[in-house]
């Protein structure tokens, strides 16, 4: 059975895959999928009803700034994409501008920390944080970003992080232990 879905996506993002071609091509022979550029920013994705579904994310993912050979990842079973909403932290630009200045970090330090952390990657796009990871990760790198939003010292936060892979590596050493 065939769908469609239409997403709006940023103009700037809307024009790269206006501009190349190669990405709309490389999405679409991933996904199984056409991608038809609408104007007004929206991509209209056509197909087979699954196809389109496991698709959207990819879109979605792209629109919020990641590299098309990232979001592709989002087509395995391990692989998600999470969006915190800064608007529900706070409601004025000021505001907002100030939680992804602690988010980003001075020269981009911070998300490089969290990034290196953990598997996942981040942007920081408007009022919106996007991270796309392996399932496992998704909940740690969200709380971190979650403890920074409420004002904790990113020296914790990364020592939560560590932590959090401490515990996944004790716990794979068990599950293999137990096999």
């Amino acid at each position: 059975m065939d769908d469609t879905h239409i997403i709006p996506i940023p103009r700037k993002r809307y024009e790269k895959l206006m501009n190349e071609p190669e990405l709309r091509l490389l999405c679409e022979e991933k996904c199984s999928v056409k991608l038809v550029l609408e104007g007004n920013n929206t991509v209209k994705i056509e197909g087979e009803s699954t196809k389109v579904f496991f698709s959207k994310d990819v879109i979605v993912a792209f629109g919020r700034g990641f590299a098309m050979k990232e979001c592709l990842k989002l087509l395995e079973d391990d692989y998600g994409l999470e969006i915190v909403d800064l608007k529900r932290f706070g409601t004025s630009k000021k505001n907002i501008a100030r939680l992804k200045s602690r988010i980003i970090g001075k020269e981009g330090k911070s998300i490089k920390t969290i990034e290196s952390l953990s598997s996942c990657k981040l942007s920081v796009r408007g009022n919106k944080v996007a991270i796309l990871g392996k399932y496992d990760e998704l909940g740690n790198v969200r709380e971190a970003i979650l403890k920074l939003i409420e004002g904790k010292k990113h020296s914790t936060v990364y020592r939560f992080l560590e932590a959090a892979n401490r515990r996944k590596k004790i716990n794979s050493l068990l599950w293999e232990k137990k096999q």
